[in-house]
């Protein structure tokens, strides 16, 4: 089950009596999907890897300054992460530029 329904399946699978990790996301989908709504994946949850794709599917629109003012959660998928040392990448920056700031927001918290 993925996090967010981690709950719900958690307490389906004790209603119906079923092992622990026995009720799949497909599952839930097929009994709520009509009650989720849509998220829009480039602001939710942006796969990195697949900036090409987005910007032409975009017809341009979702270019870097885009993907900087509109973007919830970058999603690093494979093997290329941008927190590894020498990370190569168009977001290499970004994340780095997220991190600092990350550290300096946590920095100035009372300690204690």
């Amino acid at each position: 089950a993925m996090p967010e329904y981690a709950p719900l399946v958690e307490r389906m699978e004790q209603a119906a009596g079923l092992t622990r990790g026995s009720l799949s996301r497909a599952a839930v989908d097929a009994l709520y999907g009509s009650r989720v709504l849509p998220l829009d994946d480039s602001v939710y949850n942006y796969d990195a890897r697949q900036f090409p794709q987005y910007l032409l599917l975009s017809g341009g629109e979702k270019t870097m300054e885009w993907v900087m003012d509109h973007t919830a959660v970058l999603h690093f998928c494979g093997r290329s992460k941008p927190w590894k040392p020498n990370a190569l990448g168009r977001f290499v920056a970004l994340y780095q530029h997220y991190a600092h700031l990350a550290r300096r927001c946590t920095a100035s918290l009372p300690q204690g």
